[in-house]
């Protein structure tokens, strides 16, 4: 090839010195083996961005959110906090509750009867007034918020037997445990921190209430089990 192109340089012919340019050319690009040499590159087989202009940077690709979770986790959900106007229902809900509460206190506690009739009258009666303070609690806090306070009790169980009223009474505390608690879960994020606290010691009392009629009725012989 060299010999070749010597012969070709010292030919004074426009077209011999033509072909020797680009015979030199394509040895540069062609490597001892016959392919490419490295650091060279085929530039039409290289596809352009239809996009990209001469001397323009390609742009950024942007990257999918959902690929750059780490493997094995799902993307965090956040809930959305309650409005005032649902925790004035939920509020309006429990008031209702501790109206009907305190009509069973007092419609239970007059209808005990037989030897435990001191003891157990009196232990119904000493609940009416901690009931009497939610609702009053509740009331103000629905009219704080703008709300109508309930004005209409829950239903109440119907008992006659000491030991129908003693279930009847369990049974109602152990709701009001529960409604109170999920009153708590709506009140996550909410602005309201005081009204949270507030409810947590409603809900201490009702947990006091609950377990405190719980031991009574085990000593009645009922299966303490079923209520636990």
């Amino acid at each position: 090839m060299s010999n070749i192109l010597a012969t070709l340089k010292n030919t004074n012919s426009p077209q011999f010195k033509k072909l020797a340019a680009k015979l030199a050319e394509k040895r540069a690009d062609i490597g001892p083996f016959g392919t490419p040499q490295a650091g060279r590159t085929n530039r039409e087989a290289t596809p352009k961005d239809p996009g990209q202009e001469a001397g323009q940077i390609p742009a950024k690709p942007v990257p999918d959110p959902a690929l750059a979770q780490t493997p094995g986790t799902a993307p965090e959900v956040k809930t959305a906090a309650a409005t005032p106007e649902k925790i004035v229902m939920l509020l309006n809900q429990r008031l209702a509750h501790e109206l009907a509460a305190i009509a069973m206190y007092l419609t239970y506690s007059a209808k005990i009867v037989g030897p435990y009739r001191p003891a157990l009258a009196e232990f119904l009666a000493e609940e009416i007034p901690d009931e009497t303070k939610h609702a009053q609690f509740l009331a103000d806090k629905i009219v704080a918020m703008g709300g109508v306070p309930e004005t209409n009790p829950a239903p109440v169980a119907p008992a006659d037997s000491n030991q129908e009223i003693l279930k009847a009474a369990l049974e109602a505390e152990a709701e009001a445990v529960g409604g109170y608690t999920a009153l708590l879960q709506a009140l996550e994020g909410f602005h309201d921190q005081a009204l949270r606290i507030d409810i947590e010691n409603i809900l201490t009392d009702e947990q006091g209430h609950y377990e405190e009629t719980l031991k009574i009725v085990a000593g009645f012989g009922q299966d303490r089990a079923a209520y636990a």
